[in-house]
């Protein structure tokens, strides 16, 4: 039988983190702020930090030392009060689409990444901190109910135009980041700054007109119907 402590943290961190999984690998165009991706993921971390509220004291305490925690109640307290007094703990979220650079030059789309930047630790992948955490609170707790999880990369196809696609929840679009990378030789990524970068956005013909501040007129194509 799943206590009730399993089955909280089944449904306000499990679950919600791999609905953000699934939702990372869409090769869809987020404006860097304020998207359905990144408030989902400080919600998260807002469950997170509130855990060892559902605890006795002394494991309250060993969850508080999880290698994550404190990064975590950094993102969920700056979601929380938007500006905090300890200026060093402000942990701003921001959302940023990851590519290969492959050698002939180039672009595989790998995923959306949420990106956790703070004065007091530096910039953390935060999709991967929330992975690592879960998998020490089914560890030390002996949860069930899920898996350990990682962070899943889907092989997407090798494009001349690095290309995300825009959705109606993508919207109102001011901008998007980008981060490419290529692999190493043991499997790895590492940061490249590309000579050149061709990229585009596509939409369908019902969100014409609305991605005009994306890019310039040569990074994005025009609305194409399917």
């Amino acid at each position: 039988m799943i206590s009730d402590l399993e089955s909280w943290y089944i449904h306000a961190i499990f679950r919600p983190f791999v609905d953000v999984l699934r939702r990372s690998t869409d090769d869809v165009a987020f404006r860097p702020k304020f998207n359905d991706l990144s408030i989902t993921v400080g919600k998260i971390c807002t469950a997170c930090m509130h855990l060892p509220e559902r605890v006795e004291s002394i494991e309250a305490q060993k969850v508080r030392g999880f290698s994550a925690y404190m990064k975590l109640s950094d993102i969920a307290n700056t979601e929380k009060h938007v500006v905090r007094k300890v200026s060093s703990r402000q942990a701003e979220l921001s959302t940023r689409a990851m590519f290969i650079l492959t050698e002939s030059g180039n672009f595989r789309f790998l995923r959306n990444q949420v990106i956790a930047t703070c004065p007091a630790w530096g910039e953390i992948d935060a999709i991967e901190m929330i992975g690592s955490f879960i998998n020490e609170i089914i560890g030390h707790f002996n949860f069930n109910g899920g898996n350990t999880v990682g962070v899943e990369i889907k092989a997407r196809p090798e494009q001349k135009i690095a290309t995300l696609r825009a959705e109606p929840q993508s919207l109102p679009m001011d901008g998007v980041a980008l981060y490419f990378v290529e692999l190493t030789s043991n499997g790895g990524f590492k940061p490249v700054d590309p000579l050149e970068v061709r990229f585009q956005v596509l939409a369908d013909p019902a969100l014409e007109g609305c991605l005009s501040n994306v890019g310039s007129d040569e990074s994005c194509a025009s609305p194409r119907r399917p």
